[in-house]
C-alpha cells in the first residue's frame, strides 16, 4: 500500500479533477486547499471530498480523479522522475 499524500506533496499551482463519467471538471488552487484544509489534508480526502458534489455519485459511480497525480509521483520509464523537473 503506498503512503498518502498531502496537498503540501502536490507541485503544481492548480488541482484539476475531472470525472470520466460525466466529463465534470473542476480546478481548484492549491494554496487556496491548503490554507483551508491545512497542508496535511490528503490529496485522496480532497478528491472524496470534491466527488461528494458529483451528480453520478449519487447514482453510485462517480469515477472523478486527478490526472497529474499518475505522473506526479510515480517515475515514468526511462525518464527522469517528475518530481525532479
Amino acid at each position: 500500500m503506498s503512503e498518502a499524500r498531502t496537498l503540501s506533496e502536490f507541485k503544481l499551482q492548480k488541482i484539476v479533477i475531472r470525472c470520466y463519467s460525466c466529463d465534470r471538471r473542476g480546478v481548484y488552487d492549491r494554496d487556496r486547499a491548503i490554507e483551508r484544509l491545512g497542508p496535511h489534508h490528503t490529496l485522496e480526502r480532497f478528491i472524496h471530498d470534491v466527488k461528494a458534489s458529483c451528480r453520478d455519485r449519487v447514482k453510485g459511480h462517480c469515477n472523478a480523479g486527478c490526472d497529474d497525480l499518475m505522473y506526479m509521483f510515480n517515475a515514468a520509464p526511462f525518464t527522469t522522475r517528475y518530481d525532479e523537473r
